[in-house]
């Protein structure tokens, strides 16, 4: 008896273009979240502002408009890294821009302030003080049943700091 295995490929496909903070499509595969990490939305929006250049650049933006050459003198970056982390901030849905109607050389960006909505919600729903639990640690109360238990007479069950584990 002979087993013949049949090897199936998936298609070749292009891969979507890049993915805006939160959305369900991305360009490039994930890690799979645990079921106590946060919406999609807040972590890519961490993830994007874990870079302190772009969180300052995301910083200045946020109090208004600005040019990308502002951006690389008010912060003292080369153009090609303000370039970089704006190009990233874009990506993600978290930035707009334009021409300048002047000078078609620079270009102007804005907050998203939909995106930053959206982002702001879920960061609200997993760190808001609304999510704060009063769980007590089980490892305290394995204690508590060990202290109870000192029939025995080993000082250690007696003793609540001494309660690793049964001997």
């Amino acid at each position: 008896m002979s087993i013949e295995v049949i090897s199936v490929e998936a298609p070749h496909r292009t891969p979507p273009p890049a993915a805006t903070l939160g959305a369900a499509s991305v360009s490039a595969p994930r890690r799979m979240r645990s079921p106590s990490d946060v919406q999609p939305a807040a972590a890519d929006f961490l993830g994007l502002l874990a870079d302190p250049n772009r969180r300052r650049i995301f910083l200045l933006i946020m109090r208004g408009e600005r040019c990308n050459c502002e951006l690389a003198e008010e912060l003292d970056l080369p153009q090609n890294l303000v370039s970089h982390h704006l190009s990233k901030l874009r990506e993600a849905g978290l930035l707009r821009e334009h021409r300048d109607l002047h000078d078609g050389r620079w270009i102007h960006f804005t907050v998203n302030p939909v995106a930053l909505k959206t982002a702001w919600n879920a960061l609200t729903a997993a760190f808001g003080p609304d999510s704060l639990g009063s769980r007590a640690p089980a490892c305290h109360q394995r204690a508590e049943r060990f202290v109870g238990d000192d029939a025995r007479g080993d000082p250690r069950l007696a003793d609540p700091s001494m309660a690793v584990g049964r001997p």
